[in-house]
């Protein structure tokens, strides 16, 4: 009886050995599953995230581009005007100076016209004490003065007052 208690013994813990060898191997197929199932979640999430960075990363180099695009047209924007403000600044001075001129000019009529009224005056009376080259050959000879009469004398006259 002993020797069949024995061998049903052994029976019963080889089955049961069996059994548990079983059960471990589907604990450890459910674990090694888990641990798949994991795996995968973590590597989409992972993917996820990745693909998340660099759409960010993309939607930054967009922004940058354009941050430094209107950087550019800034500065263009900016050379522009201090371009137009020189050619105005030059066309101010270029009116300036024309009005300088008109005035000049304007200012060297009415000397010449004084010298001539001064000349119609006083050239024929005084001819004698104009010192030589005082008179354009054109004053000569529309006052018609002598020039040989010219710087004759050395003393002007007394003038009565």
């Amino acid at each position: 009886i002993n020797a069949e208690y024995m061998g049903e013994r052994r029976l019963r813990d080889r089955l049961a050995m069996i059994e548990a060898n079983e059960f471990q191997k589907e604990v450890k197929a459910i674990k090694a599953d888990a641990e798949r199932r994991e795996e995968e979640e973590f590597r989409r999430m992972m993917m996820d995230k990745f693909a998340e960075d660099e759409r960010i990363e993309q939607m930054n180099a967009i922004k940058r581009n354009q941050r430094r695009a209107e950087h550019n047209r800034e500065v263009q924007r900016l050379i522009e005007e201090k371009r137009a403000m020189r050619e105005a600044e030059r066309q101010r001075e270029l009116e300036m100076a024309s009005v300088e001129q008109i005035r000049e000019k304007r200012r060297q009529e009415i000397i010449e016209m004084e010298r001539a009224k001064l000349l119609d005056e006083y050239a024929v009376k005084l001819q004698a004490y104009l010192p030589k080259g005082v008179l354009r050959p054109d004053e000569v000879a529309r006052l018609g003065i002598d020039p040989s009469q010219a710087g004759s004398h050395t003393s002007l006259p007394k003038m009565r007052r």
